[in-house]
């Protein structure tokens, strides 16, 4: 009898270690599923973004430095060929009629396929005013999809991040962060 029970003791403790491992390899994978879904693309609130790095459509160095002057900035991370760019440009082209004088804007290709013609085409900028993103900028901030807006503080801070197509609310957020 007291080997019987040895024996289930046994049984049982290798039963619980073998439980063991496997639970902790299902919390190990579950601990990177919630990491993986907790990472945002595109810069942190409150991050520091004094520069952006990149080239023109000609591939001439660019360095746009954001907060001059007490001005905020306002950022559009697209791709020509994203259609939620595509969808997203009415907002946008609605933003750009009725930014205040105290702000800058900015069109960030990602593709670094965007020209001149891009631009005409949508009349929604001008070529001055866009950069195509080098690794740098892209690595450093988190921008790695499209669309993306937002708004620079004029101390260089980032106020807002808006991921995707913008709707009615992006608009009025991004509307009420640029005026103070």
């Amino acid at each position: 009898m007291r080997r019987l029970l040895v024996y289930l003791l046994s049984l049982l403790c290798l039963s619980l270690g073998v439980m063991n491992v496997l639970l902790q390899r299902s919390l190990h994978k579950l601990n990177l599923q919630v990491q993986a879904m907790q990472h945002v693309d595109g810069p942190a609130v409150g991050q520091h973004m004094p520069r952006l790095y990149g080239t023109t459509e000609s591939g001439s160095q660019k360095v746009v430095s954001l907060g001059q002057s007490g001005r905020y900035t306002l950022i559009f991370v697209f791709s020509p060929a994203c259609r939620f760019c595509a969808a997203t440009l009415p907002a946008w082209k609605a933003l750009k009629q009725t930014l205040p004088s105290n702000t800058d804007l900015v069109w960030v290709d990602l593709s670094n396929t965007a020209t001149a013609s891009y631009f005409s085409s949508h009349d929604v900028a001008e070529p001055n005013q866009m950069l195509r993103l080098g690794a740098e900028s892209r690595d450093i901030y988190s921008l790695h999809v499209t669309p993306i807006t937002i708004v620079v503080n004029p101390d260089a801070t980032v106020n807002s991040v808006l991921l995707g197509p913008l709707d009615s609310s992006g608009i009025e957020r991004i509307r009420k962060a640029l005026a103070g």
